[in-house]
């Protein structure tokens, strides 16, 4: 009787154990995921005394040539590969898209759900482009 009282007690103290825990992390996804930043700073960037990237001058110098080289259907990790790593990634169902902007220049990627280049566009309008400002798929 002592036995079989002590196994049922271990299975039900491992059943509490197993459901606490199956409990928590899906209240810690939940929480995780409600969390999640839409619009997001990227990282690669020191950020300046207005928490804005510091991109250096020579890079967003180059930005122009490199976004005009770029071509709708690239896949997201060809975009960087060319341009670098953006200033800041947007992505919710209605939207994806990486930017680029520092000093007077502001281009974009907009992607598909499949993470291919879709548009490309000058943000701004002012970043003087050796290209069409606007290229879409």
């Amino acid at each position: 009787m002592k036995k079989r009282t002590f196994v049922v007690l271990g299975l039900f103290v491992m059943l509490l154990v197993s459901c606490g825990s199956d409990s928590s992390s899906g209240s810690e996804t939940t929480q995780d995921t409600e969390s999640q930043p839409v619009t997001e700073v990227v990282e690669t960037y020191p950020l300046n005394e207005f928490g804005q990237p510091d991109v250096p001058k020579e890079v967003v110098a180059s930005w122009p040539a490199k976004f005009c080289s770029l071509a709708i259907g690239m896949s997201r990790d060809e975009v960087r590969a060319i341009m670098g790593e953006p200033t800041s990634s947007f992505s919710d169902s209605s939207a994806n898209q990486d930017e680029w902007d520092g000093y007077e220049i502001s281009v974009s990627a907009f992607y598909d759900i499949n993470d291919k280049v879709q548009q490309l566009d000058d943000s701004t309008g002012t970043s003087n482009l050796p290209c069409e400002s606007s290229r879409k798929g």
